[in-house]
């Protein structure tokens, strides 16, 4: 399922996940 085109999406995801995990652990 994780093809080269899910690269960009997988790095997108990957901010918003740590964003969203900082603004609630903060």
């Amino acid at each position: 399922m994780m093809q080269r085109t899910d690269r960009r999406m997988w790095k997108v995801i990957l901010s918003l996940g740590i964003c969203g995990l900082v603004g609630y652990l903060t």
